[in-house]
């Protein structure tokens, strides 16, 4: 399986990026970031058909409250290679989806040519629609890893890797392992600087029946409008096919196409409070009758950094 192979690709990223650093000694020494960094956030939240109610039937909008606390600490006196960690709480106004935290470790280093950051997440009763497209509370971690080289001064190549466990108590059959290996190119000579991508992963789900292959392609745009202002924004097209072998299974021969469109805006009001405007919209067809649905996200966020 796929997600066999991203562990030691995550591992093969780390290690090369160290060796990176290394043989970029002989560089002026750029001058030293602060030893500490850290972060304070606040989001606001709405979800827009929330449970993936299909074509016809009703749909119900959710809000959730997200808060964040994080810290970052220099490792080397003048090299931008950082240590940081997360902890965050996660909820929802609907009393049935209660209440979930987690927290991220990672390390990241910001270099050039080279550049990398590798974190485990953990997530505890997350809300999750990967199996099956119905809402379910699971324990979530994942461990992930991406890598990015300037080929030259214009043109950046990314390597990324992610594998992921997802454990379901109330309903262990639902239960799965997921694994994603993906490459982007990026051109940064411009005011607009373009990035094309894809990514490819499988997830392996207990029962069997819910196991499926995806496919991603993506064009993003981002750019730093001005000091104060930067901007994002993607297109995603997903592709989805459920590989069970059952013939009685509902997924058997289910594919679904999944396109998404999305952005987000930093605002820095006065240094160092930045606001964060973010929202998505996705539209879900499938080759099956009656599974078709659309949803959306909005987000408005504060963070304040010391």
């Amino acid at each position: 399986m796929l997600r066999r192979s991203v562990i030691p690709a995550v591992l093969c990223i780390l290690s090369i990026t160290t060796a990176a650093f290394a043989q970029d000694r002989k560089a002026p020494p750029p001058p030293a970031p602060p030893l500490f960094e850290s972060w304070v956030k606040g989001q606001l939240l709405f979800f827009g058909n929330f449970f993936q109610a299909t074509a016809g039937r009703a749909e119900e909008d959710v809000a959730a409250l997200f808060g964040e606390v994080g810290t970052s600490i220099r490792l080397t006196p003048r090299r931008p290679l950082r240590a940081y960690g997360n902890v965050n709480y996660l909820k929802y106004d609907d009393a049935g989806l209660g209440s979930s935290h987690g927290f991220r470790l990672g390390v990241r280093g910001e270099g050039r040519p080279h550049a990398f950051d590798v974190y485990y997440d953990r997530q505890i009763d997350r809300p999750t629609f990967d199996v099956g497209d119905v809402f379910d509370r699971a324990n979530v971690g994942r461990f992930s890893g991406e890598y990015s080289y300037r080929v030259t001064r214009r043109w950046q190549v990314t390597l990324d890797a992610e594998s992921e466990r997802q454990d379901f108590n109330l309903t262990p059959g639902r239960s799965n392992e997921f694994g994603a290996l993906g490459a982007a190119v990026r051109y940064r000579g411009w005011s607009i600087s373009p990035e094309i991508g894809f990514r490819t992963g499988s997830r392996d789900v207990t029962d069997a029946a819910f196991t499926y292959d995806q496919r991603d392609l993506y064009l993003q745009l981002r750019s730093a409008a001005t000091p104060t202002i930067y901007w994002s924004a993607r297109y995603r097209s997903r592709r989805r096919e459920y590989t069970t072998d059952l013939l009685a299974s509902p997924n058997f021969g289910r594919a679904e196409q999944r396109s998404q469109i999305s952005g987000y805006v930093d605002f820095v009001l006065r240094k160092p409070l930045t606001l964060n405007v973010y929202g998505s919209l996705e539209s879900v067809d499938s080759n099956l009758a009656g599974r078709d649905f659309d949803t959306s996200l909005f987000a408005v966020s504060l963070t304040y950094g010391f």
